[in-house]
């Protein structure tokens, strides 16, 4: 009964709870992860794409599929292209509302990037795996 338990008792039956919250690693693996960028316009050339790539080569342990949204035809080696045409957008950051079209050939768990991110990337793939998704 909950009024005869210690707070040690209370606060640890309240840890458990939380932990039976979580799904277990095995379910969370069981999607495919997809590291997702989107570049439209020349603003942010290749290399940026290229580097995003490399930097997830080097820190995501499970598999993945690597994914660019792009009005670039010319492909890039080890990135999927998902191309569009250019939308007429005032802005071409605008594309980045294309991620959430259901019409798109994405599934499973989405990582997200801007290509000009810099920061710290292991501790944020490390993140992302314990959250399962994120977006940045």
């Amino acid at each position: 009964m909950i009024l005869n338990q210690t707070k040690e008792q209370r606060k640890a039956a309240k840890a458990q709870r939380r932990l039976e919250k979580i799904p277990s690693t095995d379910s969370i693996f069981q999607d495919k992860l997809t590291v997702l960028c989107v570049r439209f316009g020349t603003k942010y050339g290749r290399e940026y794409v290229e580097r995003l790539r490399n930097m997830a080569a080097r820190h995501i342990k499970v598999p993945y599929e690597f994914v660019c949204l792009t009005d670039d035809i010319n492909p890039i080696q080890g990135v999927r292209s998902i191309v569009q045409p250019l939308a007429g957008y005032h802005r071409l950051w605008w594309h980045k509302v294309h991620m959430f079209d259901s019409g798109l050939p994405l599934s499973g768990r989405i990582l997200y990037f801007d290509l000009d991110y810099s920061g710290r990337s292991t501790n944020l793939f490390q993140l992302a795996m314990e959250l399962h998704s994120i977006l940045i």
